[in-house]
């Protein structure tokens, strides 16, 4: 059996809220060229389009605790500041 690479549901709760965060789309963006990963391969780990992503960005929606645990662990693979910077933490 695969071990869960992510932190456990009470480390993640420490982390955000159960009802998400929506992204700031000038930091996703930054992170992302900053990171080299790509857009399509972020969708594809987030089960979508990379024009989903987009527009989900530009409406402010908020990105539930799945896909935060996703962009957080890929940010702390890239750097431990980069999560606190697409969140938008001081």
């Amino acid at each position: 059996m695969k071990q869960d690479i992510y932190p456990n549901k009470e480390e993640f709760s420490n982390l955000v809220s159960h009802d998400g965060y929506s992204l700031r789309i000038n930091a996703f963006f930054a992170w992302l060229r900053r990171s080299g990963y790509t857009l399509e391969y972020i969708a594809e780990r987030l089960a979508t389009t990379p024009d989903d992503i987009v527009l989900r960005l530009r409406r402010r929606e908020k990105f539930n605790e799945r896909e935060l645990r996703i962009l957080i662990y890929l940010c702390l693979l890239y750097t431990s500041d980069a999560a606190d910077d697409l969140i938008g933490v001081d």
